[in-house]
């Protein structure tokens, strides 16, 4: 009888055991599917800040030459309101001697 006792007890351990197995095989696959989906973030991240750096490298690369050329524009542009404000204060000189020397040829 008691042996028959300890085979029931032996028998329900051994189911017992095998829920817990069955549990823990869920968990680990449960905590291996979140795993790889963390794994799969971090390698999207990480590419994105490679995206980024590279972005950055190439604008600090680009940023000599873009200032050098928004200057050698505004270069011109003084090179050229100078140009214009020398016409302008030349033919006014011109103008204002015509007055002076020939006050009759006023326009």
């Amino acid at each position: 009888m008691k042996l028959k006792v300890a085979q029931r007890e032996a028998d329900g351990s051994a189911i017992q055991f095998e829920k817990d197995i069955a549990s823990c095989d869920e968990e680990i696959t449960l905590l291996s599917s979140h795993n790889a989906s963390l794994e799969a973030k971090h390698k999207d991240a990480h590419d994105a800040l490679n995206h980024i750096r590279g972005s950055l490298k190439q604008q600090r690369q680009e940023d000599p030459a873009r200032f050098d050329n928004d200057l050698a524009t505004l270069q011109q542009s003084l090179r050229e309101a100078k140009l214009r404000a020398t016409q302008l204060q030349d033919n006014f000189t011109t103008t204002q001697s015509i007055r002076v020397c020939c006050p009759q040829r006023r326009s």
